[in-house]
Formats: structure tokens, C-alpha cells, sequence
């Protein structure tokens, strides 16, 4: 799933790309993409687009009217640019706004189509907009604060949207490499130093993840997450070496996630129980 470095470089990109363009045309292929109907999509043929920004995992298209295009990519949404006469792929494609030099493609490879588009005309009024706190913006004091404010695992702390926005599986992870703290690690009992290092890690590590996917996008929008997230110091991992003290990186098993750790960096060499392999041994 895109998270926030690389919503980050979408947004940046896709302002450049499309910043004073007008919509020339809409097609949509899957019709549970869009998730509004009053403004109907066809409405933004005609406008110019002001601004591309990220909010939380969203990217947020304003338009002048005002109007906003609100997209959630989730786990494998994509936007793709492609010169104006490229067909929507009937397999992945759900939508494509057409423009006087090119197309914006959305796809999603997965079966389970959970991509989604909002028309609003009143960002605030957009459904299930995130509403935590920007993880580049959010002071040590209010971090302190919302984490404290209830005794949960830190890993599903950090990447509660209602807490900290833009922030997934992959990402939150390595914050907590980086910060040398447990995932299991319960919020209500974060020392004033785990809670510094906690909220300095994250600064450091989507900002570096900021540049580099910059850096690698050159230009262009960040579809290959996939290559340079091979570059992760413990997300994906599984059973290789720590880069940091040698020994072998674990996993928490979840339905639909992992959960990547070092025992020696994070967890006083404790290996964490793996729910996946303790469900499969009791059978």
C-alpha cells in the first residue's frame, strides 16, 4: 500500500504534471471506484486543476469551483500518466481523466476492488477522511500525548489514522527499527527517552524515504514501490540478517499483514509469539 513517503512524491509530481490543466473528459470502467453522486464525477470536465496535496493516506485533487477529488489508493491502487490517445485497461483500469497533453489512469491490480474516488465540494465533508496528526508536523509533547492517552501495542498505535496519518505496515516498522522499540510494546508504558526516540525515528525515517523515493520517481509518479522498498532495513526481511547487529529478522504473522522485527535490536533478543505459526502448531 502507498503510504506517506511515497503519497508525498505523488502529490509533488502530480501537482507539477497538472497544476492549471483542464479536465477535458472522464471515463469510468469501475463504477464502486467512485464512492459520491452529488456532484456527479462528469462536473469537473471543464475545471482546472489548482493543486495536488497528500492528506494522511489520501491524495486530494482541488479543482477551481471549488471542487476536490479525494483518492485512497489502498493496497494496489496506482495512478499512471499516459500520452492522450492510451485506452484504460480493461483488466486493472477504473478511471481516467483525460487532459490536453495526457491521461491520468487510476488502476488497482488487486481483485478485490477497494480503491475509491470522492467528488466533494467541501473537503471536511468527505467520508472517513483520516483525522490524526501529520507524523512530519506533530510536535514530541502531542505525540507524547496521543500515545499515552490509551495502553495499546505500539505498532497498532503508530499506524491508527486517528492518530498519526500516512503511516502503514512498511513504514512503521522501520520507525520502530530505527527507534529500537518492540511492536508489542504497550503505549501506556513509553519512558519520556522511548517517546524521543520514538518520535525522532519517525522523522528521520519517512523523511530519508521522502527523498529517496524523489529521488527515484525522478519526475515521474512512484508506481514500483515494490523495487526500492527492497532497500527496507527490516520490513520484508523475513529470516535475513539485521544490518545492524547480524542476527535474524522475525515476523509476526497477521490475516492480511506482517510484522518484521529485530529480537536483538528491539526486543532484548525475545523472540515475539507469531500468532500464524502458534495457530497452525495447535491444529
Amino acid at each position: 500500500m502507498p503510504e506517506m513517503p511515497e503519497l508525498e512524491v505523488y502529490a509533488e509530481n502530480l501537482t507539477t504534471l497538472l497544476a492549471g490543466r483542464e479536465v477535458r473528459g472522464v471515463q469510468v470502467l469501475n463504477v464502486f471506484t467512485v464512492r459520491t453522486a452529488d456532484p456527479p464525477l462528469s462536473s469537473i470536465v471543464g475545471h482546472r486543476v489548482e493543486v495536488v496535496r497528500r492528506h494522511g493516506k489520501r491524495l486530494v485533487v482541488s479543482l477551481d469551483g471549488p471542487l476536490h477529488l479525494v483518492i485512497h489508493l489502498k493496497l494496489s491502487g496506482r495512478l499512471r500518466w499516459h500520452p492522450p490517445t492510451t485506452k484504460l485497461n480493461r483488466g486493472t483500469g477504473c478511471l481516467k481523466l483525460d487532459f490536453d497533453r495526457g491521461s491520468l489512469h487510476m488502476t488497482e491490480a488487486s481483485k478485490q476492488k477497494s480503491a475509491s474516488l470522492y467528488l466533494v465540494r467541501d473537503l471536511a465533508a468527505c467520508p472517513d477522511l483520516d483525522r490524526g496528526v501529520e507524523p512530519l508536523a506533530v510536535s514530541l509533547s502531542r505525540m507524547k500525548e496521543l500515545l499515552t492517552a490509551e495502553n495499546r501495542q505500539l505498532k497498532s498505535a503508530l499506524t491508527d489514522q486517528r492518530l498519526v496519518m500516512g503511516i502503514g505496515n512498511a513504514y512503521s516498522d522501520e520507525v520502530l527499527f530505527a527507534a529500537r522499540l518492540s511492536p508489542l510494546k504497550l503505549t501506556g508504558r513509553l519512558t519520556s527517552s522511548e517517546c524521543e526516540a520514538l518520535h525522532g525515528a519517525m522523522q528521520r525515517v519517512l523523511r530519508a524515504w521522502v527523498v529517496r523515493i524523489r529521488d527515484k520517481a525522478a519526475g515521474g509518479l512512484p508506481t514500483e514501490q515494490a523495487d526500492w522498498r527492497k532497500e527496507m532495513k527490516v520490513h520484508g526481511k523475513f529470516k535475513g540478517p539485521c544490518p545492524v547487529c547480524g542476527g535474524r529478522i522475525e515476523r509476526i504473522a497477521y490475516a492480511d499483514s506482517e510484522t518484521h522485527y529485530c529480537p536483538g535490536c528491539q526486543t532484548g533478543g525475545k523472540k515475539l509469539s507469531d500468532r500464524g505459526i502458534d495457530r497452525l502448531l495447535r491444529r
